[in-house]
């Protein structure tokens, strides 16, 4: 059987991650600071990813065939960790994003040139820039999943698999993607778009499809030579997802599409066929459950604030 640790392990990705290798039958292990993985049938250990000779001793303590890291965000934190696994001689399971993508920094404003809406595969261009949050703001000034990436193919003596992730949704994100909406259904008010963002085709992809996706990355028993990309069946535009999320909720949504002077949107549609058919997997979960069970979770929260 497949042992399997999850560096950090206990957050929105990790704990579902865990029960997706559960119910592949694979055994998973939550390493992280607290030592709790916030998932019963997930064992946790306390273990400091910024101390990676006790991290590499944990994985062999517990016989650990793959390493998943889901908490890698910046150099300082990470590539000390990547060149201790340096030999180790098993595999590293990299979570990396769709915002490596040259089509990533067009929406952010950091790659000037035109608008391309063609479909992101596994060999898109990346973006050209590096660190983009230095300039714009809104996360880690260091943040940069590309030099992650590049670090991770490059350690010698251990199998490197990467797993772009799009945008994520569902019960638990600590982003919250629809909770204006669902506040907008729980007191009946008017939600208002910019014609802007209500035409963005997004990469939504529902919780446990990603998961179950990354745990298929994790179990597939062949190397892959080049990143794994995870998407959706389809990308709709924003609007239609709140819409179809009231519809899921069972309400009525007064929603207004307002004209904005801000110039169209970098679209962000993945085609992600080559994954599927390497990994055999494509997402399970209807739409209207996703949402569902989105919509069940935010209005439980929207009663406590």
């Amino acid at each position: 059987m497949n042992n399997i640790a999850i560096l950090g392990g206990g957050g929105f990705v990790g704990r579902a991650v865990g029960r997706a290798l559960h119910s592949r039958g694979a055994n998973a292990f939550c390493l992280n600071r607290t030592g709790y993985s916030n998932d019963p049938i997930v064992p946790g250990f306390a273990v400091d990813r910024r101390d990676s000779t006790n991290v590499v001793s944990a994985l062999e303590r517990l016989e650990i065939d793959t390493v998943i890291d889901t908490i890698a965000y910046t150099a300082s934190d990470t590539l000390p960790l990547f060149e201790r696994l340096s030999g180790w001689g098993r595999r590293l399971v990299l979570l990396s994003s769709v915002d490596v993508y040259a089509a990533f920094g067009r929406l952010l404003g950091t790659e000037l040139c035109a608008i391309d809406d063609a479909p992101l595969t596994e060999l898109s261009p990346l973006r050209a820039s590096r660190f983009p949050y230095s300039a714009i703001g809104g996360r880690d000034a260091e943040y940069d999943k590309i030099p992650l990436e590049e670090a991770a193919r490059a350690c010698a003596g251990i199998e490197t698999t990467i797993v772009r992730l799009p945008m994520m949704f569902g019960p638990g994100d600590p982003r919250r993607r629809f909770q204006t909406v669902a506040d907008a259904l729980v007191n009946g008010r008017r939600l208002s778009l910019p014609r802007s963002e209500a035409n963005w085709r997004m990469p939504l992809l529902y919780i446990d499809d990603a998961a179950d996706g990354i745990a298929a990355a994790c179990l597939h028993k062949q190397p892959v030579s080049h990143p794994l990309l995870l998407g959706a069946d389809q990308h709709l535009r924003w609007a239609e997802h709140v819409t179809a999320f009231a519809a899921a909720a069972g309400k009525r949504l007064d929603l207004s599409v307002n004209s904005d002077d801000k110039p169209k949107r970098q679209n962000l549609v993945l085609n992600s066929t080559v994954t599927r058919t390497i990994l055999d997997w494509a997402p399970q979960t209807p739409l209207v459950d996703a949402y569902s069970r989105t919509w069940m979770w935010e209005r439980e929260l929207l009663k406590q604030d």
